[in-house]
């Protein structure tokens, strides 16, 4: 009798389990689904946006994909692509570019206002690679240096937090 019991107890929590962990597998994965659906979506905006090839588009899949959880849309992220590739940004300009929009919004700026430093810097950084022929690689260090000074200075003026979201803010990824 005492080892029916035990497989009864057993056999109800086994039946516990399935009942709770099904029903939020199914969740996950929808969630999970929606998210890719939305990078796709991201993803094929962009290449129409800005005309860049899908292998192009497909090197930016992970900063999308972070920057987009960042901002809690993609509108902003969209935006900053497309502004960033209009100022002559492109390839690992552009992943750092999303990077940077991504910390940014880590520590308290809006998508919006994330955008606004940065289209700045890299409207500068552009203009003294075509001035001085830099590479591509020093560009990227120059704008990731002067984006990480101005957020130091924005923290330590109190405009900024130290851990924040870009959600709420920024503008968005209307033409």
């Amino acid at each position: 009798m005492e080892t029916g019991k035990r497989l009864l107890t057993i056999f109800a929590a086994a039946v516990l389990l399935a009942v709770l962990y099904v029903p939020a597998m199914a969740a996950s994965e929808t969630a999970d689904q929606q998210m890719l659906q939305e990078q796709t979506r991201l993803m094929a905006q962009i290449q129409q946006d800005t005309g860049m090839s899908p292998e192009n588009v497909e090197a930016l899949r992970m900063e999308l994909r972070t920057s987009t959880r960042a901002a809690g849309e993609s509108g902003p992220v969209r935006a900053m692509v497309r502004t960033a590739h209009a100022e002559g940004c492109q390839g690992q300009c552009l992943r750092e570019t999303l990077r940077l929009m991504t910390k940014a919004m880590d520590e308290g700026l809006t998508a919006g206002k994330a955008q606004n430093m940065l289209r700045k810097e890299i409207r500068n950084c552009v203009r003294e690679r075509n001035e001085t022929g830099i590479s591509e690689s020093e560009m990227c260090d120059r704008l990731r240096s002067r984006m990480e000074t101005k957020l130091m200075k924005r923290l330590r003026t109190g405009q900024g937090t130290a851990a924040g979201s870009g959600k709420g803010g920024g503008m968005g990824g209307k033409k």
